[in-house]
């Protein structure tokens, strides 16, 4: 019995050993780790646009990558991953690019047992950036993220030992702290490790303060191409090297800028005739002699000082016809340049302006009123003048025809005087016995469509495109390559509209409403050139007709020095025509009011001045078809007959199919533009230039 419970003893006791094996072989599970039964991401790497690697924790379901340190939030905002996991399926989709700027990113794994969440927490790589002695003597580190170190190297005659046992520090880091703190004075005379901390991740630099002679080692000269005038100004004691960035460049446009560099060094780190990231407006370069001293030069990006407003482009106003008028600088291009030889616009909303009216008590033509302008920021100022002619305002008659207004500015009888050259011929006078009006602008392309139908492009083509927003053509641009039969067209059409007699007689033609652009004689290029129609040279001009048409040259001359608007009455003796322009007579530079070679493309009407009648680019833009017949294919030899002229128009020798065109045009020499006298010929067919439009007259009293 007493064997039985000896027995019984050892196998409860096995039991138990067994039982507590059991238990302990068995996984722990406690509330605060429950066990994970879903899919399982078993690997994660970043592999665009860097290669990092991720830590996974199975526990806490989430991954850690850290990435370099200069990675850029454009390119976190397009990271793609390469994903091992053992679901069905993952979202969002880590191959594509997906958005990390926010250092998070959740991604689901969809699996039998349920889906499981997964947070990708983005780390930038631990990086130390700068690093200076800030006293008692200031100097700039010398760090090298391949060792982890950081030089100070001094000038022997800079520092003494004592300084170097107390020295204080400033430190820029991405981490969360920094230790030892480097504020805090310390003796250098041995290297001293500082460690940069995130959470559980470290980095240490070890500092070492050298001192040297390195009075013959120096940067004598920098300067960066491409950023103004790029130079550097050295401060030596500071070794800094301040450059000026213009204000029009932005920080975008500082990568990849080289340097010209003079130094007494044997080597200079890093190369600055190489491409170089200066974005940051702040650049370290390390000269080394050959005995191995280091020196570090800080170039600092500074803002460039405005020192000078310029005006590039005059306002589209600039003649005023009434004291009191609120002066008006839209059109205006301002710039202001700075110290570093950059140009930047000015926005209306950065500058103000005095006077903003024309001074009471202005009268009489000729007057220039200065206008200062200021420019808010800066305070710096520029004056400009515009002219003050204190006069009746023209006299305008509209007319309408569709949706479109167009105005017919008065021109009175008169005379005057045809001198050419510096010397008068007193009996060469030119009599216009009968007042007429003319178009206040060059006829546009809007204009042209709606009475003739179509318009042209600009690239060689007419259209019927309600937009024709193409090359040289919008709404209010003046309409080119028009020939001479175009325009007789548009003008007897124009007088249908408008319920008036149509001027022009060609005998082939009986209903000039139904005429269709595609039955115009007209020419598409240049050779071989047919020899014109000669029903069409052969039109008439009804001149007591009520309609539209194209004025003569003496008209256009006469229009063109304003006729009697300042002396009425009286004979307009203006002087050399050869040396005159529209606007002249009001003090009006060309410039102010043509629009001519050098001055851009075929523009706006109406932008710039107009003459003291109110008619607007009767010089530039467009050359202007004329009624006259020209004697000569070369331009500016078009005789006038000596003596007294009457109502004179050129349009008796049949002889001559071209036809005379007035004013030059964007394409035209300056000398050209200040010449009434210039004429250019066209043939009446030709409607292949660009520079060809014509604008509209009318007699008075108009209906």
């Amino acid at each position: 019995m007493a064997r039985v419970k000896k027995v019984l003893r050892v196998c409860g006791a096995a039991l138990v050993i067994a039982l507590a094996l059991m238990v302990s072989g068995c996984p722990k599970v406690t509330d605060s780790e429950p066990v994970k039964k879903g899919p399982k991401i078993t690997a994660f790497k970043i592999i665009d646009p860097v290669d990092a690697s991720g830590v996974i924790d199975q526990k806490a379901l989430t991954i850690t990558v850290t990435v370099p340190s200069g990675i850029t939030d454009a390119e976190l905002g397009a990271m793609k991953a390469a994903v091992t996991h053992n679901g069905t399926g993952i979202t969002p989709d880590p191959a594509a690019a997906q958005d990390y700027t926010s250092l998070e990113k959740e991604f689901t794994v969809e699996g039998a047992n349920g889906p499981s969440v997964y947070k990708v927490i983005i780390k930038r790589e631990l990086v130390l950036t700068g690093f200076a002695i800030t006293g008692p003597v200031a100097v700039e580190g010398i760090i090298s993220e391949t060792d982890k170190t950081i030089t100070i190297s001094y000038d022997a005659s800079q520092i003494t030992a004592d300084q170097i046992g107390a020295l204080t520090a400033q430190a820029v880091h991405n981490g969360q702290e920094i230790s030892p703190d480097p504020a805090t004075a310390r003796s250098y005379a041995e290297p001293v490790e500082f460690t940069i901390k995130d959470g559980g991740v470290t980095k240490t630099y070890t500092v070492t303060v050298k001192t040297a002679d390195l009075s013959g080692l120096m940067i004598t000269a920098f300067k960066i191409n491409n950023l103004g005038n790029g130079v550097g100004v050295i401060n030596e004691a500071a070794r800094t090297i301040s450059v000026p960035k213009p204000a029009n460049k932005m920080n975008y446009e500082l990568a990849g800028l080289t340097a010209e560099v003079t130094h007494t060094g044997a080597s200079i780190t890093p190369d600055p005739a190489e491409s170089q990231d200066y974005s940051s407006r702040s650049k370290q370069f390390v000269i080394k002699d050959a005995a191995g001293n280091l020196k570090a030069y800080t170039v600092k990006l500074v803002d460039a000082v405005p020192v000078a407003l310029v005006i590039n482009r005059n306002p589209a106003k600039m003649m005023y016809t009434a004291a009191g008028e609120s002066i008006n600088l839209d059109g205006i291009e301002l710039n202001v340049k700075d110290d570093a030889g950059g140009v930047a616009p000015v926005a209306d909303a950065e500058y103000t302006f005095s006077p903003d009216t024309i001074p009471a008590g202005t009268t009489g033509i000729g007057n220039n009123v200065p206008v200062t302008i200021t420019h808010t920021e800066s305070g710096l100022t520029i004056q400009f003048t515009v002219k003050a002619n204190i006069i009746p305002p023209p006299d305008k008659k509209k007319f309408t025809v569709g949706t479109l207004d167009f105005y017919m500015n008065k021109v009175n009888a008169g005379s005057f005087q045809r001198q050419l050259g510096a010397t008068a011929t007193l009996a060469d006078v030119t009599t216009i016995t009968k007042a007429y009006r003319m178009a206040e602008f060059e006829v546009t392309n809007e204009l042209f469509k709606e009475v003739v139908g179509k318009v042209q492009d600009g690239t060689g083509n007419w259209i019927d495109d309600t937009a024709f927003n193409k090359t040289g053509g919008t709404n209010n641009h003046p309409a080119g390559q028009v020939n001479f039969y175009m325009a007789i067209t548009f003008c007897n059409k124009l007088s249908l509209r408008a319920g008036l007699t149509p001027v022009y007689t060609v005998n082939s033609v009986s209903n000039w409403g139904a005429l269709t652009y595609t039955e115009i004689p007209k020419v598409a290029g240049t050779s071989p050139e047919p020899q014109g129609n000669s029903d069409w040279d052969a039109v008439t001009w009804d001149k007591d007709a009520d309609g539209f048409r194209l004025p003569t040259e003496m008209e256009f001359i006469w229009a063109a020095i304003g006729a009697d608007a300042l002396a009425p009455g009286q004979q307009n003796n203006p002087g050399n025509l050869s040396d005159w322009w529209a606007g002249k007579e009001l003090g009006l530079t060309p410039a102010d009011c043509a629009n001519y070679s050098g001055q851009g493309t075929r523009g706006a009407v109406g932008r710039l001045a107009p003459n003291v009648l109110g008619l607007y680019d009767l010089n530039g833009n467009v050359q202007e078809i004329m009624w006259d017949r020209s004697k000569s294919s070369s331009a500016g030899k078009n005789p006038w007959p000596a003596g007294q002229l009457t109502d004179w128009e050129n349009n008796t020798d049949a002889a001559t199919r071209e036809r005379m065109t007035k004013g030059g045009s964007v394409s035209s020499a300056l000398t050209n533009i200040k010449n009434l006298h210039f004429n250019d010929a066209i043939k009446p067919f030709q409607a292949q230039y660009d520079a060809n439009g014509f604008r509209v007259a009318i007699n008075e009293p108009a209906p």
